[in-house]
C-alpha cells in the first residue's frame, strides 16, 4: 500500500514538474523617444531617384541615408 502512495506521489511530482505554464502576457511596447532633433538636410548638390526632401516631409517614415566622400 505504501509504494503504491509512493509510485502515486512521484508520478504526481513529474506530471507537476514537467506541465508547461503560458508564459505572463507582455505588454506592448512603446516607440522610442527622441529628445534630439535631427539636424536639416542642407548643402545637398544632387539628389538620386526623387526630388529634394525635407524632414517635414519625411516625418513618420523609415529613412535610410547612404552617403560616401571622395578623397
Amino acid at each position: 500500500m505504501r509504494r503504491g502512495y509512493l509510485v502515486f506521489g512521484l508520478g504526481l511530482l513529474a506530471v507537476t514538474a514537467t506541465a508547461q505554464t503560458s508564459p505572463p502576457p507582455q505588454q506592448p511596447r512603446q516607440p522610442a523617444q527622441f529628445r534630439a532633433r535631427p539636424p536639416e538636410l542642407r548643402q545637398v548638390e544632387k539628389w538620386i531617384n526623387s526630388p529634394p526632401l525635407t524632414l517635414t516631409k519625411l516625418r513618420g517614415q523609415v529613412v535610410v541615408l547612404h552617403f560616401w566622400t571622395f578623397g
